[in-house]
């Protein structure tokens, strides 16, 4: 009898599952030639290797508010900044790196709590490399750690970060690439804007809040059940 539930809970699965792939269809569309233009021939981009790449990151490492992507390789770290229109730049260079080594985990956080992203790399058969940001431009920024009641910190919280009519999204993760975990703080880059931040928070339970007047240029402790 206990084979037999276990038969039919499995059935029901597939069928929902089965169920939910009809009506929506999911496809992708490979852009690379356009949002990474150049990305076999730019220099230092041919380094990453086509075959392997050891792992990569996503941060906001200018804090202009938008993703940028960070890729290692068997031979040369890429950095890619967002230009915010759906591209692309290849930033390696003019961002001084370009670690010239097998490299591969990468790690974003701010290890100097300055309010720009740094990177950790993991070489293979080598040290590890600390890549500390020393981004100029004046660009603000919010930094949040959300904990749960007991202190722990609130892994997998979505949040929804509102400053002067510009809303960003984001999620609490320490997830990262190949052997690699990221700080689990939540850095949100708000380029120009000085202002305050309404921060809503949806916990890993499901339970929302928001959190009013959250302070930029500085790290903020969110404590679920503290807000409103």
């Amino acid at each position: 009898m206990r084979t037999r539930i276990i038969v039919v809970v499995r059935v029901v699965l597939c069928s929902t599952i089965l169920a939910a792939s009809a009506a929506r269809a999911i496809t992708f569309a490979d852009v690379t030639a356009t949002a990474l233009p150049g990305i076999a021939t730019a220099p230092g981009a041919e380094a990453v290797d086509p075959k392997y790449s050891g792992g990569g990151a996503v941060g906001d490492c200018d804090g202009d508010g938008l993703p940028d992507l960070y890729f290692t390789g068997s031979g040369h770290d890429v950095l890619y900044r967002n230009r915010g229109d759906g591209t692309f730049e290849d930033f390696t260079v003019q961002a001084s790196l370009g670690v010239t080594a097998a490299v591969r985990g990468a790690a974003f956080g701010d290890v100097d709590n300055d309010g720009d992203i740094d990177v950790l790399v993991a070489n293979n058969n080598g040290p590890p490399r600390l890549l500390v940001n020393q981004a100029t431009g004046g660009a603000h920024w919010l930094g949040l750690r959300l904990v749960g009641a007991g202190g722990r910190d609130q892994v997998g919280a979505r949040v929804r970060v509102t400053t002067a009519g510009t809303v960003r999204h984001r999620r609490a993760h320490a997830d990262g690439s190949y052997a690699s975990a990221n700080d689990p703080r939540v850095h949100v880059g708000l380029g120009a804007s000085p202002s305050p931040s309404e921060v809503a928070v949806q916990w890993p339970d499901g339970r929302a809040e928001t959190f009013s007047a959250v302070p930029a240029d500085r790290y903020t402790t969110l404590t679920e059940g503290a807000g409103r």
